[in-house]
């Protein structure tokens, strides 16, 4: 009985932990990505000014959300280590990073393990299933400028013709340097079977903890995005300008990224969400290849493309027998390294949504009668986003961006204000509402007892 007990209670603790953070969860979402939203509508003066600037601010957002994304994984315990090549010094450059894709965990993990690399979350484009354009974060990812691609041989040409053109629309006029995606096109206990059937057929390499890549995405993107030269070689510079006006050198790294989970039970997002899950360590293992090594012709690239899963493979048999990834060639012995989160930066982000969630509620009409009196309420964010530009420009270096961005919302500067009430005068059949001291002047002029127009500016009195 008392085991019983025991057991009961800790089956409620799980189960009371699950609800309030999906509560919080909610909320965050509720507050975070309209806030996301509404700035960068305020913002869209810097955009005609400065597009460069506009996508920086954005970059820089987007990593917050990423951020607020990774911190529900880290504070359940969730937390990463990474292994191999350290990325970092090449966190300025160009490259396109091949993930294993076991389940909709990855995405999170990629999410935390990133932050930590300078620019690269703001900097970077996204391409997913296009089932995730309507989840909650579909929109921002949408606005970010990620691609969502459909999978199944119905699409599979177009879908490549749209990649193209997205890459050529979007990923250098917003200044993007990391470009994501999965080869194998989709979860491993989805295409396992079909992937070993495949590979039986063609002898190729049996494969159990990954299948085998898709070669599509990666090869246009690699046709896209390489520098390269007329005899088809790859080269130092695309010839493309970027924002600054200097030629981009184009693609300079192929990141190979393998992720383990222990047991080689993937974690998925309800995992990160409710919590339920013991605390664990997810394993990154990195290792980078220099853009001249890579192929860009279909058929070295595919063979190019298998060898990596193969030693992916490797890599995810070795670390499930040993729990730890193989020692690196003319090395004594595998190092890794725990990457982690500022806990007072994730505090300030949370804050900062919040009180933008708050700040952000929209313009709202309580009426009593509408021939008698109307109360106005115009409440949008104050310039929040200032304050936290301001500190990420100190951590960061670059207050040029905060200054552009204050400059850009002095415009809407007017319309900060607070609650008004507004009383109206009837005149015939039509309703002049006039406001009490707003700056600069409103005027609500309402037509029978349904339609209102909003004038921001003019003469205030009679009109």
């Amino acid at each position: 009985m008392a085991q019983l007990l025991d057991d009961a209670g800790k089956l409620g603790w799980v189960l009371l932990k699950s609800v309030l953070r999906f509560v919080f969860m909610f909320l965050n979402n509720c507050v975070a990505i309209p806030s996301y939203c509404f700035y960068l509508i305020l913002l869209q003066p810097l955009r005609i000014w400065d597009s460069s600037t506009f996508w920086h601010v954005e970059g820089v957002m987007f990593k917050w959300l990423l951020a607020m994304v990774s911190s529900w994984g880290w504070i359940a315990g969730y937390t990463v280590t990474e292994w191999g090549d350290d990325v970092r010094p090449i966190s300025e450059d160009e490259a396109m990073v091949i993930v294993n894709h076991q389940a909709t965990g990855d995405v999170c993990t990629l999410m935390m393990c990133l932050q930590d690399k300078g620019t690269v979350v703001q900097k970077m484009m996204w391409l997913m299933d296009h089932v995730f354009k309507y989840t909650n974060f579909g929109l921002v990812s949408l606005i970010h400028g990620d691609f969502f691609i459909r999978q199944g041989k119905a699409h599979r040409d177009k879908q490549l013709i749209y990649l193209k053109d997205h890459l050529d629309k979007y990923y250098h006029s917003r200044d993007r340097k990391w470009i994501v995606l999965f080869p194998e096109g989709g979860f491993l206990r989805k295409r396992r079977e079909t992937s070993q059937l495949f590979a039986k057929k063609h002898s190729l390499p049996h494969l159990t903890h990954v299948t085998l890549p898709r070669l599509g995405a990666t090869h246009v993107i690699l046709k896209t995005l390489s520098a390269q030269q007329e005899n088809g070689s790859i080269g130092c510079e695309t010839g493309t300008p970027n924002q600054s006006g200097n030629k981009r050198k184009g693609l300079q790294w192929v990141v190979d990224v393998t992720i383990a989970y222990p047991k080689a039970r993937p974690m998925d997002i309800q995992t990160w969400i409710f919590g339920y899950r013991p605390p664990a360590v997810t394993h990154v293992h990195y290792r980078m290849y220099p853009i001249k090594e890579v192929p860009v012709e279909a058929e070295p690239l595919t063979d190019w493309l298998y060898q990596r899963f193969v030693e992916k493979e490797e890599l995810l048999a070795h670390f499930y027998d040993t729990g730890a990834f193989p020692t690196p060639k003319g090395e004594k012995e595998a190092g890794s390294r725990e990457m982690t989160l500022d806990p007072v930066w994730l505090c300030i982000i949370q804050s900062f949504a919040f009180a933008s969630g708050y700040m952000c509620r929209p313009a709202t009409f309580q009426s009593e009668r509408l021939h008698q009196h109307v109360h106005w309420r115009l409440k949008p964010a104050p310039p929040l986003v200032l304050i936290a530009l301001r500190i990420h420009a100190a951590r960061t270096d670059s207050p040029t961006v905060a200054v552009k961005a204050f400059l850009s919302l002095l415009i809407f500067l007017p319309l900060i204000t607070s609650h008004r009430r507004v009383r109206s005068h009837r005149i015939g059949r039509q309703h002049l509402l006039l406001s009490s001291g707003a700056s600069p002047p409103v005027r609500l002029v309402c037509q029978g007892r349904k339609r209102v127009h909003v004038y921001i500016g003019g003469p205030a009195g009679i009109l």
